[in-house]
């Protein structure tokens, strides 16, 4: 596999890692607070979010800063995706075309990125 194609697909698989902190983060919320479910959801986002840190480190050793912040808005579009998954949320016109807006934006730094 291209190395270029490897190191974006890792980028992007961290800011999967990234939005499941939000999910987490939701989970707890609905359960009652300091019970064990919500101590549990609250560790899996601080586990999440230590992970996420970790590799966050070692993904600017490969891309620069301002490369790597810019894809970062996709986690809107992985939160919405979890949230229909997980929530049942719905998706609504506009948050699609926030999505396909994003998305587009994140192809542009990604295809002009040497």
């Amino acid at each position: 596999m291209n190395p270029k194609i490897k190191n974006l697909i890792k980028l992007h698989s961290l800011f999967l890692l990234y939005s499941l902190i939000a999910v987490f983060s939701k989970m707890a919320s609905l359960t009652s607070f300091l019970s064990i479910e919500f101590i549990l959801f609250y560790f899996f986002m601080l586990l999440a979010l230590m992970i996420y840190t970790f590799f966050w480190q070692k993904i600017l050793k490969v891309y620069p800063l301002s490369f790597a912040f810019s894809n970062r808005s996709i986690v809107i579009f992985w939160s919405s995706i979890l949230g229909v998954i997980i929530f049942g949320e719905k998706i609504t016109t506009g948050k699609m075309l926030g999505g396909i807006i994003i998305a587009f934006g994140v192809y542009i730094m990604v295809s002009d990125y040497e």
